[in-house]
């Protein structure tokens, strides 16, 4: 099978997104399948050199929204898709509802909705003037809490604004396609309230590969936890962390794994706290790096501020032994089993968080159990080949839709 993978943006520090690719990327050759991949604007070097990709191509203007009458992006992707003539076209984060309408209309689409973007004119789903999750769909509810206000553009102090009437037009654009994916019924319950056939849009887990770390012998671990996440905004909670370690009464250390432009403030409010000798900024980290980190921490913390679509940090800790302690939000309660492979902390209290990290803390045993534990849920649930499987199964059923619509038969 030949699969177009369309991403808006490629390259430079590798978000969620770009790792998800990569390992798509890597599954689908080692299954035999064939792989092109079509993307709007590179912003730096890619996450690997040597993607076993097909071909690669840059279409300009595909990252953004479509700017006005003279816009020609739709027919110049359509054009280098009929070129590359893919059995299925699988998009990422798409943002140009003219070129992916024209897309589901000339071949078999699956999307895979990674987060809120096509939902929420925040992409967060959280509100902008106080600390409260949406339970609203897209309309006219997003103007009223001030959702239409986005963090400005680099270089800039001034706000930016998002359209409600664009976002309407790319979200029904997204309902085009043949069959769409999240990593959480969380995420997927979201869609649906915005109007997504349910029988359209499916649930499948993230997965993390096979790295062969038997973790039995890295315990007893030290007093160390493991913060793995972007620093460009607050949504990761990097900062209620401060707090939550202001709180603990054991002496733990704190390992920031992450950079960007909110870290100045996170190294700013350590320094405030007078907590500068107990956390660690440790910058990017992938490959060898981070899994050396993982293996090393006695838990990893997701604090997350918004309801995190799934939460990859965390399988990526369990499948080096460690626990997790994270908010009981979003996708997070897909994978984490409470008290079996770390604990669900009640969201935005930092005190609960906080006793948790002492009681692991003074528990090695506890942390050796639920790491354990957490490598066999991780092993036995969350596998490369369980997620082929649902993908490739996915692609299939696009497929015999696409072809559906074409010959005029009935097809759920």
């Amino acid at each position: 099978m030949k699969v177009l993978l369309i991403n808006t943006l490629y390259g430079g520090h590798p978000g969620g997104i770009d790792r998800y690719t990569a390992q798509i990327i890597h599954m689908l050759h080692r299954a035999g399948e064939r792989t092109l991949l079509v993307y709007g604007r590179r912003r730096g070097e890619a996450m690997e050199r040597d993607l076993p990709l097909e071909s690669e191509h840059a279409l300009p203007g595909l990252e953004s929204g479509p700017k006005g009458k003279s816009d020609d992006v739709a027919e110049r992707l359509l054009a280098l898709a009929a070129g590359l003539q893919p059995d299925v076209v699988f998009t990422q984060d798409i943002a140009h509802a003219p070129a992916l309408t024209a897309l589901c209309r000339n071949f078999p689409v699956v999307q895979m909705f990674h987060d809120y973007r096509p939902i929420c004119l925040k992409d967060t789903r959280r509100g902008y003037f106080a600390r409260r999750l949406c339970p609203w769909p897209l309309g006219w509810r997003c103007l009223l809490n001030g959702h239409f206000i986005r963090r400005p553009a680099a270089g800039s102090r001034l706000p930016r604004l998002a359209s409600l009437k664009e976002a309407q037009r790319l979200l029904a654009a997204c309902k085009g396609s043949h069959h769409a994916l999240t990593a959480s019924d969380h995420v997927r319950s979201a869609y649906i309230l915005n109007g997504f056939a349910p029988h359209k849009i499916a649930t499948l887990p993230l997965f993390t590969p096979e790295n062969g770390f038997d973790p039995a012998g890295s315990y007893p671990r030290e007093k160390i936890i493991l913060f793995v996440g972007r620093l460009t905004d607050r949504y990761k909670g990097a900062d209620l962390l401060l707090d939550v370690m202001q709180r603990c009464r054991e002496e733990i250390r704190l390992c920031i794994a992450g950079d960007g432009r909110y870290a100045a403030r996170i190294r700013s409010l350590c320094a405030k706290k007078e907590l500068s000798h107990r956390v660690k900024f440790m910058g990017w980290m992938e490959g060898e790096a981070l899994q050396q980190a993982y293996r090393q921490a006695m838990a990893v913390v997701m604090p997350s501020l918004w309801a995190e679509p799934f939460g990859l940090v965390g399988l990526e800790a369990m499948a080096n032994g460690t626990p997790v302690v994270a908010f009981d939000v979003g996708g997070i309660p897909q994978w984490l089993r409470e008290n079996v492979t770390g604990f669900l902390v009640p969201w935005l209290d930092t005190a609960a968080m906080a006793e948790r990290i002492d009681r692991l803390a003074g528990n090695p045993v506890q942390v050796r159990q639920m790491g354990l534990a957490g490598h066999r849920h991780v092993r036995s649930e969350f596998s490369e080949s369980s997620y082929l499987e649902g993908l490739m199964g996915a692609f299939r059923l696009a497929i015999d839709r696409f072809h559906a619509e074409k010959t005029g038969r009935s097809l759920s």
